[in-house]
């Protein structure tokens, strides 16, 4: 049964398309407005936050661009997509290249973006739970604030991905409407067997343990922008009530 005769498809194809295309354009749009008034403000980027947010900006408008071509950059035709019943909701007029690069961007930025987040936080933890100075967090915080979430988009998953054609469309929607990371139909098994159900993407074992050593990745920064914050709420907390005893007495 083909995805379009699906009854549990209750997403129309065209709206997909739709909805993918307006809420990317919102999101550049935005990322744009706040790299325009960083520029025109008097500080520009002399300072440490005004270049963290310059870079999640950059790197939301690559995600958001890769989201919304959507479909465009797919190749023209997939193997056996016919027979296999595979159909996607939009024109493709790409082939395996210009997939790999809507993919890696994607990730890439996309994962950047998350890692810049935590950094983020992070800097709000320097600054105003330890209430470092700006000097010495450009000193001594700032290089881990950018090789982080570099080191996580160039070296934990696309890079590896791109060489083993593990970029592929996805085959369910649910996933999403434009090239990324996953084998070829999304849910084959390739263990390097004769019974292998990949078409494209070798050695999906490589890409469970690429996975599980990313998700820890995702953790770690996750857990950077939960302590970050604790800092924050108790610092916050500490000066109140400092304020509250120095006013009873």
């Amino acid at each position: 049964m083909s995805q379009q005769d699906d009854p549990n498809d209750y997403w129309p194809k065209a709206y997909l398309a739709i909805v993918s295309r307006l809420n990317t354009s919102l999101s550049i749009l935005a990322s744009a407005t706040i790299i325009f008034l960083i520029y025109r403000s008097q500080a520009k980027l002399s300072i440490i936050y005004h270049r963290i947010v310059l870079c999640m900006s950059i790197a939301d408008i690559l995600a958001s661009l890769a989201m919304g071509l959507t479909t465009l950059p797919m190749p023209k035709e997939m193997p056996f997509e016919v027979e296999l019943g595979y159909d996607w909701p939009g024109p493709r007029y790409g082939n395996t290249w210009t997939c790999n690069a809507q993919g890696f961007i994607w990730v890439f930025a996309g994962t950047i973006g998350f890692g810049l987040n935590a950094m983020l936080c992070l800097y709000y933890a320097c600054a105003v739970a330890i209430q470092m100075k700006e000097s010495n967090i450009r000193k001594y915080i700032q290089p881990f604030i950018f090789c982080f979430p570099l080191s996580m988009g160039f070296f934990a998953f696309p890079t590896n991905a791109i060489f083993r054609d593990f970029i592929n469309p996805p085959t369910d929607r649910q996933n999403g409407i434009w090239c990324q990371i996953s084998a070829y139909p999304s849910n084959c098994i390739d263990d390097g067997s004769s019974t292998s159900t990949c078409i494209r993407g070798r050695d999906t074992d490589v890409l469970a343990i690429t996975s599980s050593l990313f998700d820890k990745l995702i953790a770690f920064g996750g857990s950077i922008m939960v302590v970050s914050l604790l800092a924050i709420i108790i610092k916050f907390i500490r000066t109140g009530m400092l304020l509250v005893r120095n006013e009873i007495s």
